[in-house]
């Protein structure tokens, strides 16, 4: 049946407990931390918890050969956490990249690299930040 808002009325809801010792296929399991789900070749996979954030980023002029950071919140977000990040192709420029990694709890920081031979003012647009926990 559908939940509600209220405690306790979860329409799906798992019991943490030690997973199977063989993978069954389709089996879905939760090991108190992570999810699991098994394919049907008997593999089971890990599947990942995300938090994504979203922001418009204004990047300065940045000099050739030179890097220019701003930051994204992102609560949740632990160091070390891996980050995928979503790039507007406006903001796209030729001999340049994007990263990003998190720098602080709950804090993503985006980082323009300009490899050209120019300075480089990429245009300003919204970024998406998904820092995936395990």
């Amino acid at each position: 049946k559908p939940g509600t808002t209220s405690a306790g009325s979860a329409p799906l809801k798992f019991t943490a407990g030690v997973n199977l010792t063989t993978p069954e296929n389709g089996a879905v399991e939760y090991d108190g931390t992570n999810y699991f789900a098994t394919n049907s070749s008997a593999t089971r996979f890990t599947i990942i918890k995300s938090l994504t954030s979203t922001a418009t980023l204004e990047f300065p002029n940045t000099s050739a050969g030179t890097s220019s950071t701003l930051t994204i919140t992102v609560t949740g977000a632990v160091d070390g956490d891996p980050v995928s990040l979503g790039v507007p192709n406006a903001s796209n420029n030729s001999n340049s990249n994007f990263t990003a990694y998190v720098s602080a709890a709950n804090t993503v920081t985006v980082k323009f690299n300009n490899y050209s031979t120019v300075a480089v003012d990429p245009a300003s647009g919204t970024f998406r930040v998904t820092v995936m926990r395990y």
